[in-house]
């Protein structure tokens, strides 16, 4: 990922050959590094967003479940 080795070293060494102040971009790799990143952080988002479910959501979900289990029985009943 990123430019290869060839393109950064032939853009230091016009960056050296240089008479005048020039700007030489590049980058290595820094797609991997947001990879690992997202995939360490993903399981603790998970676990956060669970968390806040549990706390902040448990009565809310406990009526969703009770209306969805009156209406099934509803349905069952008919």
């Amino acid at each position: 990922m990123g430019d290869t080795n060839d393109a950064i070293e032939t853009g230091i060494a016009d960056l050296l050959a240089a008479r005048e102040p020039k700007e030489f971009r590049a980058w290595q790799a820094e797609k991997v590094t947001l990879l690992v990143s997202a995939a360490f952080l993903l399981p603790l988002a998970l676990v956060l967003f669970g968390l806040v479910l549990r706390v902040g959501g448990g009565a809310w979900l406990k009526r969703k479940v009770e209306d969805l289990a009156a209406n099934a029985s509803r349905r069952q009943g008919r």
